[in-house]
């Protein structure tokens, strides 16, 4: 929803519903499967919330704080039914924006807190930390041409619940390209 206000105007969503389920634990490949694609398999519920206020004084700008809260449930890979873990997975995040005609500004930085709760990963919380910031430029008609620089990474423990089994490595990049 959003309500406006003399200063700018404030955005906001809820939601519960399915988590996401860890697919393939033990195998190469491992994967995370969203709620909305999991279906009702008795995996543990999720919440999340994002506010996000956009102020009047400058059009197409805006800052916003989101959250995630639930448990992921991990299945071996020789079954879809075999339940080998749960964890407790907590997402915080912030962003900032500025999308222009033509100069554009996008920066967002998430956190999130792992706790392995049962099965092959029970463990103490860790936490991983992921960003990127992207500056582009419009060029031609609208802005049809955008060239664009990102940095972008991800930061974990090595024995983090979740990020080891998927597989996911710290990295830190520079991306550029036209989009």
């Amino acid at each position: 929803g959003m309500a406006e206000f003399t200063s700018g105007i404030l955005k906001y969503d809820a939601m519960a519903g399915n988590g996401p389920r860890l697919a393939g634990v033990g195998a190469p490949g491992a994967e995370l499967v969203p709620g909305i694609l999991a279906g009702d398999s008795r995996n543990g519920r999720a919440t999340s919330f994002k506010l996000a206020f956009e102020p009047g004084s400058l059009p197409g700008s805006g800052v916003g704080v989101s959250g995630h809260f639930g448990q992921v449930r991990g299945y071996a890979a020789v079954s879809t039914h075999l339940q080998v873990a749960r964890i407790r997975q907590d997402i915080y995040a912030a962003e900032l924006y500025y999308i222009g005609d033509k100069p554009e500004f996008l920066a967002e930085v998430y956190r999130f807190q792992d706790k392995g709760l049962s099965g092959a990963v029970v463990g103490p919380s860790h936490g991983a930390t992921a960003y990127y910031i992207q500056l582009s430029y419009g060029f031609g008609k609208n802005g049809a041409w955008r060239p664009y620089l990102r940095q972008e990474a991800l930061s974990r423990r090595d024995d983090d619940a979740l990020f080891s089994v998927l597989g996911f490595k710290p990295y830190h990049s520079w991306i550029a390209g036209v989009k």
